[in-house]
């Protein structure tokens, strides 16, 4: 065993776009939503644009 004390978990953050297409996965498996339709509206409702947008 390390002598040395054990650091403390840090959350790395996750950007936005792909917490969008996390959550508009999850609407497909959960409300069964076409993912087309929940990706849009989503990414709309979110202010995603731009490079990010692009898919």
């Amino acid at each position: 065993m390390s002598a040395e004390p054990r650091r403390a978990r840090t959350r790395t953050p996750v950007d936005l776009a792909r917490q969008v297409a996390f959550d508009a996965l999850c609407r497909v498996a959960d409300e069964d939503a076409y993912l087309n339709l929940a990706l849009a509206r989503l990414r709309d409702e979110r202010g995603i644009s731009g490079r990010d947008a692009a898919f």
